[in-house]
């Protein structure tokens, strides 16, 4: 099995690949390609426009390749730049006239495409197939040896080549051999999650529908994550004619416990929803050692610059190499969760300490990183009038994380089947990134799509073995009170902020939606308890805050407070304890109604970084008991709750 399977070389260089073909294009260069994909030039007079891979117009319900392609290059590169939004597919596009040459490829760069800095432009699929046409010399900073920081990906776009780069989304580089930003070109409207299902569904809907036009076997991975769940959902009319799979590691001595969930849980979706599945076993470490898997470790040793899973790929090539297979994946959804800050703390620009941050805060003493990173973050020119109002770590981590790293996980995979991703087109992840911080951050367009599409997915947790019966039970058995109290909030000026509030029986979460806090800034969480004068109570309660950065950055800005009856008993900084926390109050009723209150307060100025969103609160397993006697104390299950005299509101 020849290396680069998939692939694709742009070079003035005549040579013979075998099994490969060529199109000479009109500018007088070569392309050669691997036919296992669709290729096809389109020329009108001047301008001309190559197209490899797939590209579907996510608005067509219906397959029109050779259209879509003349639409493309008969419109003007603002017209161009826009349409493009709507086109999906994993493919890269080669558009020339006169004076010039760009290449582009999809939102996310599945199809990756490396570029030479040095003139003539030559480009490739594959970092080692462009090396062997241009036998560049060594990158003096970047090397192999910068994967101790960080094994998935090196620093920005940059190769262990000097003369060789990675192109990332957005961007599309000319015969002048740069990389040119043409995306965002506008501010990113806000949309009300429940506006953005109607164009996801439908968007949706076209690709199925174009992709099932063909006979090929239709494959969709399926783990119990919350981006596979999604898909699932949206998936659910067509699923007669995909088969879903999970893949298993064997692997004696070689524990996951994330991937034991992944294949219960689509086992039990699987089983109890009655659609097709597979389990695959793979033993990374028999592969390994096999000699009848030498020739294959070889050959992707090759072609993949990283390793996400070289066993997995052998295996699907038994599998699915016996006719066309594509397979479904929905692993880019990331980009619409705030992957970079919802464990970091990032300024509100890009900075270079920001970018290193994300990549590997260890590396931040190594020059030579520094020195990378520096370049790239000048490269990518994410500014102030660039951004138009995108968040720069959101587009980060689709331009480097996605753009660099995923590719080469597709890549992987090539020699068994061509992926697709039903949400690789501009205007289907806007729709993921229109939410503000919060909704990103606990992905409510997610669980409001899979509610709007199939509400019995959410019987089964995410990432978890817990079903919602492991929830009901408890709740029967323990006598659990309904959490059906009053949510309020205010400043100190006495206005409002708005709030995000998701309700269960017995559980409530809800965050305040301001993006910066300001002193005094509050929510509170009240109910009236049904008491007896004159009855001894204890009350339990789990409190969770899922915000938890115990340093500077995080200390000291925002505190829960736990009262009862107007006394307050326990408070937390939010930034101490990430973790459940089991509080108790025993107090002596002094009427027929008693109040709970949760209240959570800013403590000083929080910035500009979205502290709504940290605020958020959860409560559940609300109990009062009525007991003979008590020591009228609170106590609570988090080493950071503070015990407070009982002082009387005002």
């Amino acid at each position: 099995m020849q290396a680069y399977q998939r692939g694709f070389l742009m070079t003035a260089t005549r040579l013979q690949r075998e099994g490969w073909e060529t199109i000479t294009l009109p500018n007088g260069d070569f392309f050669y390609y691997d036919p296992l994909s669709p290729v096809d030039l389109i020329q009108d007079g001047a301008r001309w426009l190559l197209a490899f891979g797939d590209i579907l117009d996510i608005r067509a319900q219906q397959r029109d390749r050779q259209g879509v392609l003349e639409r493309l290059n008969g419109q003007d590169v603002d017209a161009f730049h826009e349409a493009l939004d709507f086109m999906g597919g994993r493919y890269v596009l080669i558009r020339g006239d006169d004076t010039s040459v760009r290449l582009y490829h999809d939102a996310t760069g599945m199809r990756g495409v490396y570029f030479t800095t040095d003139a003539p432009l030559r480009a490739a699929s594959h970092l080692e197939l462009l090396q062997e046409d241009v036998q560049s010399e060594a990158h003096p900073l970047c090397s192999d040896e910068l994967r101790q920081h960080n094994h998935y990906h090196l620093p920005g776009h940059f190769t262990i080549y000097a003369s060789i780069r990675i192109l990332v989304p957005n961007h599309f580089v000319d015969e002048t051999n740069r990389m040119t930003r043409y995306y965002p070109r506008r501010p990113l409207d806000a949309l009300p999650v429940e506006a953005a299902i109607e164009p996801l569904r439908t968007w949706f809907d076209n690709q199925l529908h174009q992709l099932l036009e063909s006979d090929e076997r239709m494959i969709f991975s399926l783990t119990a994550g919350i981006d596979s769940r999604l898909s699932l959902a949206l998936l659910k009319p067509f699923l007669s004619n995909i088969e879903t799979f999970t893949y298993q590691n064997v692997a004696a001595g070689h524990h996951v416990e994330s991937l034991d969930v992944d294949v219960e849980v689509a086992a039990m979706m699987a089983r109890d929803l009655q659609f097709r599945h597979r389990v695959i076993p793979v033993d990374d470490r028999a592969f390994e050692q096999a000699e009848e898997t030498r020739a294959f470790r070889s050959m992707l040793r090759q072609s993949v610059t990283s390793r996400h899973g070289h066993a997995h790929a052998y295996e699907y090539m038994k599998l699915y190499k016996d006719r066309p297979t594509r397979h479904l994946r929905s692993n880019i959804l990331e980009i619409g969760r705030a992957f970079y800050r919802k464990n970091r703390t990032l300024p509100a620009e890009l900075t270079v300490e920001g970018a290193i941050r994300c990549y590997s805060w260890k590396s931040r003493e190594d020059e030579r990183v520094v020195s990378l990173w520096t370049s790239y973050v000048a490269a990518i020119n994410l500014t102030t009038e660039t951004l138009h109002g995108y968040d720069p770590y959101d587009l980060l981590y689709w331009e480097y994380r996605i753009g660099v790293w995923h590719q080469q996980v597709l890549a992987e995979s090539d020699v068994a089947f061509e992926t697709y991703i039903p949400f690789n087109a501009r205007a289907i992840l806007e729709l993921f990134l229109t939410p503000d911080y919060g909704d990103r951050l606990y992905a409510k367009l997610f669980y409001e799509v899979i509610g709007h599409e199939w509400p019995v997915l959410a019987f089964w947790g995410v990432n978890k073995r817990d079903t919602m019966r492991d929830y009901m039970h408890p709740t029967l058995d323990q006598g659990w009170m309904a959490l059906d109290g009053v949510i309020t909030s205010g400043r100190l000026d006495e206005t409002t902020i708005p709030l995000t509030v998701r309700r269960l029986t017995t559980n409530v979460s809800y965050h305040l939606e301001a993006n910066t806090m300001q002193k005094g800034d509050h929510m509170a969480y009240s109910q009236i308890l049904t008491t007896k004068p004159g009855q001894t109570y204890r009350l339990n309660l789990n409190v969770l805050n899922p915000f938890e950065k115990r340093s500077s950055l995080g200390l000291g800005r925002m505190r829960y407070e736990i009262w009862v009856d107007g006394v307050l008993y326990l408070s937390e900084d939010i930034a101490a304890w990430g973790g459940p926390n089991q509080v108790w109050v025993e107090f002596a009723a002094t009427a027929d109604a008693t109040e709970l209150m949760v209240r959570t307060v800013a403590l000083r100025d929080c910035g500009p970084n979205k502290w709504g969103a940290a605020s958020k609160m959860q409560l559940e397993a609300l109990r009062l008991q009525e007991i003979e006697h008590g020591h009228l104390k609170a106590g609570a299950s988090s080493p950071f709750t503070q015990l407070h005299e009982l002082i009387e509101t005002e």
